[in-house]
């Protein structure tokens, strides 16, 4: 792979990790400040999940990269159930806790999802500046 290609996913994960994690914090502080103490708490716990996931899916796609290709097939196939083990094992845990709001956590879990469709709405509506490129 392309020394251009993972310096531009290298980017792109530290852009789109940065502005969830704002986005997460700010819906979060001020779901806490303004609304109920579980909505605020779920929120924030679902956005740690979305980061979290996230993360792991960008450490499977460099750890990926350098494989051939069957060895890359064994390789996601097991990162792939121990991240939705991590996933689950967190979710539970705010299913089962009372002042965790379980439909807050839910939205919080696509706080990434929410970063990139509205980095790609805007480039391609032209607010930013930037042309979209796909």
């Amino acid at each position: 792979m392309s020394e251009y290609v993972i310096d531009s996913f290298r980017s792109f994960v530290r852009n789109t990790r940065k502005k969830a994690l704002l986005l997460g914090a700010f819906l979060g502080i001020i779901l806490l400040i303004f609304g109920t103490k579980s909505i605020g708490f779920g929120y924030l716990c679902g956005s740690l999940v979305s980061l979290l996931n996230f993360q792991l899916m960008a450490a499977d796609a460099f750890g990926m990269a350098d494989k051939p290709s069957k060895a890359a097939k064994k390789f996601i196939l097991f990162r792939y159930f121990l991240r939705y083990a991590i996933l689950f094992s967190a979710l539970a845990l705010i299913v089962t806790r009372t002042d965790f709001n379980i439909f807050a956590a839910f939205f919080g879990v696509f706080t990434v999802q929410a970063v990139i469709i509205g980095e790609k709405l805007l480039a391609a509506s032209g607010i930013t500046g930037r042309e979209s490129k796909g």
